[in-house]
């Protein structure tokens, strides 16, 4: 093997190292060096919930609607901030009434039966009533998630290993805790779980941590070592239903959720079709065509996807041209009804909105097609908080 051999198996080895200590679930530790001067998250003792500020009592609701990040473009400053490492998977409300416990997908979808193994782990945590908001993640063996294993596991039904990374707690003992600050929040659930043994980075439900302050270094550290992104929650903020400027997002890649409107014939040595027309919805309800995606599909995504797409076949493409033009779809495409969602990372935007390079990552089914706003894909917010909560944003594209 010659030196360039060794050197670059070297940086693989150092990256793989780097990342186990980077595990998404677990905190970052301070001997990684370019993070030296990052403050982990500490425990708060252990309180009577009713005693916590902003605290109400509360019937532990039947429903819930999580609260959902804005994307940007670079990570805020200052020590108003807390920063999560982005998970890669399915976002995930845990509802837990003594014994009965209720796992619902972000669109509302009642998924307790397809994750049996993390329904009775919730079960045995002997939660009177609770109600956590976290991810559902499939965990590399370096620690990170992986979007894709996630896919897989679900679709064969192999969901024993996945794990519920917990990042809030919304309802406590017949107390409703969204009116209470995020940073005391997280610090209860992290009690919370400590309580019941789970400490560290094993076993089917874990904690996400998160640091305070200097968003900037954390976010070159994972986007270095080729994470996804982080998420940045404003610390003294309170639980909010719907899209908000007090969590915000920031990828390493681009990425869009679309809808599927249609694919084309399979080619030479392909099997079930050849690639996914997209779009997104305009405000006025137009599906309007934003490109397609041909590569990334695994012979079980060919074959599955394909499976699903037959039934919806219909004869009138559903994407709007666009009034001031732009690339069409390919008129010799079959067309959809626009009800499956794909998740792409793509490398931009052409001068044309149309997606270049992209490549697919895996089916959305936590999210509805109706969600998928043409501005919201297309663009991103240069945003900047102050500390006032003032949004003084400048959109980008």
């Amino acid at each position: 093997m010659s030196s360039t051999d060794d050197s670059g198996a070297e940086r693989r080895g150092e990256v793989i190292r780097r990342r186990s200590r980077l595990a998404t679930v677990q905190p970052l530790p301070l001997q990684i060096e370019r993070l030296r001067r990052l403050r982990p998250s500490f425990d708060l003792p252990a309180a009577d919930v009713g005693s916590i500020p902003n605290a109400r009592r509360a019937e532990l609701p039947e429903s819930f609607a999580p609260q959902l990040a804005t994307r940007v473009d670079a990570p805020p400053d200052g020590e108003g901030w807390l920063h999560e490492i982005k998970l890669d998977g399915y976002r995930l409300l845990a509802r837990v009434n003594r014994n009965e416990v209720r796992l619902v997908s972000r669109n509302g979808r009642d998924w307790t039966a397809r994750l049996p193994a993390l329904e009775k782990a919730l079960a045995r945590l002997g939660f009177e009533r609770a109600l956590l908001d976290g991810e559902l993640v499939a965990l590399q063996s370096d620690g990170t998630s992986s979007f894709r294993l996630l896919q897989e596991a679900l679709a064969a039904r192999r969901t024993r290993g996945l794990v519920f990374a917990a990042f809030d707690l919304l309802h406590l003992d017949g107390y409703d805790l969204t009116g209470v600050e995020l940073v005391t929040r997280k610090r209860l659930l992290k009690s919370l779980l400590a309580s019941r043994g789970i400490i560290g980075n094993r076993g089917p439900v874990r904690y996400v941590h998160h640091f305070e302050g200097k968003g900037a270094e954390l976010f070159e550290e994972v986007r270095r070592l080729d994470l996804e992104g982080i998420v940045s929650k404003r610390r003294s903020s309170r639980y909010s239903s719907g899209r908000s400027t007090d969590w915000l997002k920031l990828k390493c890649v681009q990425q869009a959720e679309l809808v599927v409107g249609g694919f084309t014939d399979a080619f030479e040595g392909r099997t079930g079709f050849g690639s996914l027309l997209l779009g997104a919805y305009t405000g006025h309800g137009e599906l309007r065509y934003l490109g397609s995606v041909a590569t990334g599909f695994t012979a079980q995504h060919l074959r599955r996807i394909g499976q699903l797409l037959r039934p919806l076949e219909i004869e009138r493409s559903p994407f709007v041209p666009a009034a001031t033009g732009g690339a069409a779809p390919p008129s010799h495409a079959h067309w959809v009804r626009p009800v499956l969602v794909v998740d792409v990372e793509f490398s931009e935007w052409s001068a044309d909105g149309m997606l270049r390079r992209s490549v697919f990552r895996g089916l959305r089914e936590d999210r509805e097609p109706a969600e998928i706003e043409l501005e919201s894909q297309r663009r991103l917010r240069a945003t900047v908080l102050s500390f006032d909560g003032r949004d003084v944003s400048q959109p980008s594209v």
